[in-house]
């Protein structure tokens, strides 16, 4: 039976960019992909799966999104002759530890981390909400996805709960990538990743066609050319700049304090405090 690899994130923490990045590779494109055609890499939220469980899937209550996961994931897995790669923003248990994958139809899990500094000051920057609200919302065990038009609800709890969940889970392989690490040295950390997806080494070409494809500057040009289909807020770009570091120089010293708080233990494991 196929199976699903995970390719999970927080929002805003590089799932899109990841996303691109195995489009251009996995095809072995000469040309880069379109931004707005990323149909190899589907959602666990996509309605296109949910259509064919209810008639008004944007409307479900959250209760009913988690009742349903489990017949989705299912039909992730059957929707086509090999494994399938899924993009998630759920974590792997909810807010009372409730497993919210069927892990009996998951292949592993690819998870892209990044320093909540960051994530904070793009998910203010893309909802349109203030940095306060946001590293509030990034420490509450209940925090979900504001209603939209192209899926159904989302839950994403805390960011520390969210990238233990994936990071310390035994239900299956996970490779575990930063953010940061992608924009340093991209030729190594998604050679990584193309290294996991089949166990060999990727080829140079094939992978350096793949990285400059799915370069900021270049998936900024599209998106100011084309516009793009996760545009955030009244219209915000979704691709910005694809920097590290911005969260510690624009945020106040004591809304960091406050992330660093809600989230020192995790920021500490995975390098994010001095």
């Amino acid at each position: 039976m196929p199976q699903i690899l995970w390719l999970a994130s927080f929002p805003k923490s590089g799932n899109t960019w990841v996303r691109i990045f195995l489009h251009n590779y996995l095809w072995g494109l000469s040309e880069p992909q379109d931004i707005n055609d990323l149909g190899l890499v589907s959602g666990d939220s996509d309605l296109r799966w949910w259509r064919s469980l209810t008639d008004t899937p944007t409307q479900l209550k959250s209760a009913d999104v988690l009742r349903l996961r489990p017949q989705v994931q299912a039909m992730l897995a059957a929707s086509d002759q090999g494994d399938i790669i899924a993009k998630t923003h759920f974590p792997v248990y909810d807010s009372k530890n409730k497993m919210m994958f069927d892990f009996a139809v998951g292949a592993g899990a690819i998870y892209i981390l990044r320093n909540p500094l960051d994530v904070c000051l793009s998910l203010a920057r893309f909802w349109d909400s203030s940095l306060d609200r946001t590293i509030a919302f990034m420490a509450a065990d209940d925090f979900h996805g504001n209603d939209k038009e192209d899926g159904v609800w989302e839950f994403y709890g805390n960011w520390s709960r969210h990238v233990e969940s994936w990071t310390k889970t035994g239900e299956c392989g996970i490779l575990a990538l930063r953010y940061e690490d992608l924009l340093q040295d991209p030729l190594a950390n998604f050679g990584r990743l193309a290294g996991f997806l089949d166990g060999r080494n990727p080829d140079p070409t094939r992978l350096e066609n793949a990285v400059n494809f799915s370069s900021f500057d270049r998936l900024k040009r599209a998106e100011d050319a084309a516009g793009f289909k996760g545009q955030g807020a009244e219209g915000r770009p979704f691709f910005r700049k694809g920097q590290a570091g911005e969260g510690a120089k624009v945020l106040t010293k004591t809304q960091i304090d406050r992330v660093v708080r809600d989230h020192g233990e995790v920021m500490q494991k995975f390098g994010y405090l001095p």
